[in-house]
């Protein structure tokens, strides 16, 4: 997390915006596609584990780097973990925390990004990118130990029939009170009629009905209605700037400012987006899904309208003309 913070310090004021900056996203995308195999071969812990080795790679490859070529380089290796990390976190904290907490936590996830954002940029201020990189080096570290100190996930060892340390690590993560008990028989009885089934419908199949047979799968009504409830909620999270802002936060504080203490700006923006991701894991806690997504919405929406209105024609015009000049590569702060 810090060190994707530390990309827009790097990359956007050594080297100009474009599509090297952009590089991460051909990695990011790959990863979807590599972490479900890996998490299922070879363990949630496993495949964190990984991910965490290509983050700390990524950081001595920034720090080695001398030209444009290497930072390229650091960015795609970056872009493993940080697309993995994605889909791996949460599935994590789904199945090794309790239901009353995960929302709490999923949230406490984003937090965890605002920090390490302001925590790289307020470094950035005082010292140079080798160092950042170093300093930026500690929670890597301090994250690998954590992780190494983990038990596999519980899930993942029943879906394998070890139940005897499915057992002990749901024990391990969640107590023994009767409510993780009842959670945990239902998982272990799930997984065990799972396994009959695929037993007794363990007959060879040609592969136009093996594939016939995944293709099922997208049109069940299990899979369609998460499935479009997700792209919508996608949908208006990207339209808010969830990912776009924080790529491009530099180069919008600039439009607005004239490219004067720009940082200081993204620091104060870093503050703001923590204290309500704080704000967030209370809150969340508190009202249902449901009440959240519809009134945060509309109220996005609000906001929106009442920047239209108070915005004159001749600062857009400002606003434009900035946000369309290219950041030098020897940028001032």
């Amino acid at each position: 997390m810090v060190l994707q913070a530390m990309d827009l310090y790097v990359v956007k004021y050594v080297v100009p915006l474009g599509g090297k900056s952009s590089s991460v996203a051909i990695t990011t995308l790959l990863s979807f596609v590599l972490v479900a195999p890996l998490m299922e071969h070879y363990g949630r812990k496993m495949a964190h584990l990984s991910l965490v080795i290509l983050n700390i790679i990524a950081n001595v490859t920034f720090y080695l780097a001398n030209d444009l070529t290497t930072l390229i380089v650091a960015r795609l290796i970056l872009g493993i973990p940080t697309g993995a990390a994605l889909v791996l976190n949460a599935i994590i904290i789904a199945e090794f925390t309790s239901p009353k907490i995960r929302g709490v936590l999923l949230n406490a996830k984003t937090c965890s990004i605002g920090f390490g954002a302001g925590y790289a940029h307020v470094l950035g201020l005082f010292f140079d990118r080798r160092t950042l990189v170093l300093l930026g080096l500690i929670l890597p570290a301090l994250w690998l130990f954590i992780s190494i100190t983990w038990p596999e996930s519980p899930a993942w060892l029943a879906r394998k029939g070890q139940y005897e340390r499915c057992e002990k690590n749901f024990n391990w993560l969640r107590g023994e009170g009767p409510r993780a008990q009842k959670e945990l028989h239902a998982l272990i009885q799930a997984e065990m009629q799972r396994r009959t089934v695929k037993m007794s419908k363990n007959t060879s199949q040609s592969f136009s009905k093996k594939t016939k047979k995944i293709l099922t799968i997208f049109t069940r009504q299990d899979f369609l209605k998460p499935f479009w409830v997700m792209i919508h909620v996608f949908i208006i999270m990207e339209a808010c700037g969830r990912h776009l802002f924080p790529t491009y936060a530099i180069k919008i504080v600039t439009a607005f400012t004239g490219g004067q203490s720009t940082l200081y700006y993204v620091v104060g923006l870093d503050l703001v987006i923590f204290g309500t991701s704080v704000l967030a894991c209370t809150v969340v806690h508190m009202f249902k899904r449901r009440t959240l997504l519809f009134s945060t919405e509309t109220k996005d929406k609000t906001l929106q309208e009442i920047e239209e209105y108070f915005t004159v024609d001749e600062n857009k015009e400002l606003l434009v003309r900035n946000a369309e000049k290219p950041l030098p590569a020897n940028n001032e702060i």
